[in-house]
Parts: structure tokens; C-alpha cells; sequence
């Protein structure tokens, strides 16, 4: 939660995990922006938020399905683009 530009989120992407993160994700910028657009991941504005979406996560299946299938399919879009 604090201002230092994020964590790189992609990895657990790729290895199938739902995402939630905070506020600050300056240096992955366009990628979080891409992925919230799709609602590939969730992003908390403050740290209630986020303890909300990490207790909701483990009691509801069918969203993490939907976090895991939507932000697969973001990232393979994205495949080859370096």
C-alpha cells in the first residue's frame, strides 16, 4: 500500500493465480491498467479494500475462476509483443 510502484504481477499471472493489488502500480503502469480494463485482476484504492478482496478470494470460487480465465487470456493477447 505504500507508494513505491508495485510488484510485478505478471508472474502470478502466468502461474494461474488471481490477482488483487493496491494503488500504487507506477511502474507497471500500462500492463495493471490493461489487465483492470479486462477485470483480469482487482485493484484495491486503500488497504480495507484489499483485506476485503484477500477474504472474499478463498470463499469464492467462481471468481477466482473468472480472474484466472480472464487474465489468461490477456496475457496470451499479449504474447510476442517483445
Amino acid at each position: 500500500m505504500t507508494a513505491r510502484g508495485g510488484q510485478n504481477f505478471l508472474e502470478a499471472v502466468e502461474a494461474g493465480c488471481p490477482v488483487v493489488f493496491g494503488p500504487h502500480m507506477e511502474n507497471f503502469a500500462e500492463a495493471a491498467a490493461e489487465f483492470v480494463r479486462a477485470e483480469a485482476v482487482r485493484q484495491a484504492g486503500d488497504g480495507e479494500q484489499l483485506a476485503g478482496l484477500i477474504r472474499e478470494l478463498p470463499r469464492n470460487p467462481e471468481l477466482r475462476s473468472s480472474l484466472r480465465r480472464r487474465a489468461s487470456a490477456v496475457l496470451q493477447a499479449r504474447q510476442g509483443a517483445t
